[in-house]
């Protein structure tokens, strides 16, 4: 049986902190962005130049 998502009373409610709010989707954002920085080194298509602006080069067909 599932739970209700709203509580049937205010004053049942947990606490609502904006920390614990923005910490699932952050610490998401660190995740994927580990993952994409970790694959970096062998993409040899994307570089980013000295501004620190992204460049996707074409590929080539073979």
């Amino acid at each position: 049986m599932s739970r209700p998502l709203l509580a049937p009373d205010f004053d049942q409610a947990p606490a609502f902190h904006a920390t614990t709010f923005c910490d699932r989707p952050h610490d998401r954002l660190k995740t994927v962005a580990a993952e994409a920085d970790a694959g970096y080194p062998t993409n040899e298509s994307l570089f980013v130049d000295e501004e620190g602006i992204p460049h996707l080069n074409r590929v080539r067909r073979g």
